[in-house]
């Protein structure tokens, strides 16, 4: 059960609010001298001009976020209404700082309020600095729960500095903690959004199905619009009624997750993306690019995309450092109620230390990933213990490049490919090192199903490539995925490694010098294929079992071994 946020007072001596007349300029015109004001529950909303500091005073006390994180407060604030910003640089903050303190921006007074709607009808780049501020339990009638920022023109930016909360904010229609109209977002300082609501009517306690973004949602369509997180983003618990449990990303925004991010917990009820939705159409794609570690626990999508989802022509991208000290990428416990239970997007390309895919489930195809275009991995995976309700337990891919090692395990899936259903027609390289280890089917392909017209390229140079232990034609009980997300195998099937289904298929075995291609489990073909094998290189590829298949075989160099009645 969900852990709700709390904020518990303790007494504290309010400040006089200070009245101060301001002129109001825009970012081009005059340089005003910068003034500051004491803002408490009771004072009027106060009217701003450029470089304004706005000092938030009240009772002292403290904020439970639901991952049990405690936030120590110097001073809150209830406004009776929407703070509007015009004036550009303008800056919220504690009137009274401790050690490690913040100011809470409480917007829970009455119907249709929302803590800030920044506006600027005529500056292309904006600032605004919410300094340790925690912006919490607007509901707002309208788009944009926390935050909405106006802007009439794509070319907008508006930077967020300093350290910042949402938290329990909600809007009847997208964007609980923050709506951007049109333009860019950027966030300068560490940003985490907790328990915001997209699609919420807080008197009813109930969701519609339309809407999404439940932490961000962006309204620009346009290339060149850009949210881009410089520093720590972390996303707790949010909810959409329909798709963008925490971000909805439009058609050309490009998502840019520089600093260290965390997804846990976040919802899609009805769509897709229980943490992420990237939209995409026609020639206007999108990109959603993570340079650092990630993490996507406890996720869930209504439809496709548990962690989270792109449109076919957009792309994911996890550009981390590999090696000793590189970056870490890890999804685990995500569902979807469609396709790809950590992750479906179109193209998908990881460099880093280790991608790790575990325990994620799907009811249709791509238990751990489906990808729509094509998958490449450049860095060490774990893809294991993923159930796909469809076919592609581990992963379900249109297109497959893998140049790292790594291991493909346990996976189940109930349809066709165990650990991978390699679809379309295409061609799916795997290199050295990787492993297809107890993969499970109750269809065909125990480790892979290749669907297509394809080429399946299997090269060993500097490691062995293994097949043991996995099975095709299992018996598995299903009636536990839509509630725990779990298949559960009730009788064994039998050994297999790969199985071809199309009309012409060739599988291309090359192994360097002192590796192999080894096959513990028989490959099959289905009897309408025209399957042709050739073997490269000057190692070895180990058939040490029966493979009930016919193949038209070319061995060009190094041993081809058919061993213990292998014909």
């Amino acid at each position: 059960m969900m852990n709700t946020p709390c904020f518990l007072t303790i007494g504290r001596r309010l400040l006089p609010a200070l009245g101060v007349s301001l002129l109001l300029a825009e970012i081009g015109g005059p340089l005003l001298r910068s003034a500051e004001r004491v803002y408490a529950t009771g004072d009027a909303v106060p009217t701003v001009a450029n470089n304004d500091v706005i000092k938030l005073s009240g009772p002292s006390g403290a904020v439970t976020l639901s991952n049990g994180q405690v936030l120590n407060v110097s001073g809150s604030v209830v406004t009776p209404g929407i703070n509007t910003v015009t004036a550009n640089n303008v800056t919220f903050t504690q009137n009274d700082p401790g050690d490690d303190t913040w100011a809470l921006f409480d917007a829970s007074q009455g119907a249709a309020t929302r803590a800030i709607r920044y506006t600027s009808a005529t500056n292309n780049k904006g600032l605004l600095t919410l300094d340790r501020v925690i912006i919490a339990n607007s509901n707002e009638n309208a788009t944009g729960g926390g935050l909405y920022v106006a802007a009439t023109a794509d070319v907008r930016l508006l930077t967020v500095n300093g350290d910042t909360v949402f938290l329990n904010n909600a809007s009847t229609s997208n964007g609980g903690g923050i709506s951007v109209q049109r333009g860019s977002l950027e966030f300068a300082g560490n940003v985490t959004f907790d328990s915001n609501k997209a699609g919420y009517t807080l008197s009813t306690d109930t969701y519609n199905t339309s809407n999404n973004g439940a932490a961000i949602y962006s309204g620009g369509t346009a290339t060149g619009t850009n949210f881009t997180f410089d520093q720590t983003s972390v996303f707790l618990h949010n909810v959409a009624a329909n798709s963008g449990g925490a971000v909805y990303g439009n058609t050309g925004n490009l998502l840019a997750f520089v600093g260290g991010t965390t997804f846990v917990g976040n919802t899609a009820r009805a769509g897709s993306g229980g943490g992420i939705y990237l939209n995409a159409t026609g020639t206007v794609t999108g990109s959603a690019i993570f340079n650092s570690e990630v993490l996507f626990d406890g996720n869930t999508a209504g439809a496709n995309g548990g962690g989270v989802f792109t449109a076919a022509n957009a792309s994911l991208f996890f550009n981390g450092v590999g090696g000793d000290g590189g970056t870490t990428v890890t999804f685990v416990n995500n569902r979807a109620g469609g396709g790809g239970g950590a992750f479906m997007a179109g193209t998908i390309s990881f460099a880093g230390k280790l991608l790790s895919i575990n325990h994620n489930a799907a009811g249709l195809d791509g238990g751990g990933i489906s990808a729509s275009t094509g998958l490449t991995l450049n860095g060490a995976f774990d893809i294991s213990s993923n159930h796909a309700g469809g076919s592609g337990g581990g992963i379900d891919a249109t297109a497959l490049q893998i140049n790292a090692a790594g291991t493909l395990a346990d996976n189940i899936a109930v349809g066709d490919g165990g650990g991978l259903y390699a679809r379309g027609d295409s061609t799916f390289s795997i290199g050295s090192g990787v492993s297809f280890l107890n993969n499970t089917t109750a269809g065909l392909g125990g480790a892979i199903a290749v669907a297509g017209n394809s080429t399946l390229s299997l090269s060993a140079q500097t490691a062995d490539i293994v097949f043991q232990g996995n099975q095709a034609g299992a018996t598995i009980d299903a009636s536990q995925l839509t509630t725990s997300g779990s298949l559960s195998i009730t009788a064994a099937g039998t050994a297999n490694a790969i199985h071809f289904a199309g009309a012409t298929d060739t599988l291309a075995l090359d192994a360097g010098a002192g590796q192999s291609i080894a096959f513990y489990d028989p490959i099959t073909a289905s009897d309408t294929t025209t399957l042709t094998v050739t073997k490269d290189g000057v190692g070895t590829v180990r058939f040490p079992g029966t493979s009930p298949v016919t193949a038209a075989t070319t061995v060009n160099a190094g041993a081809f071994e058919l061993s213990q009645g292998a014909v």
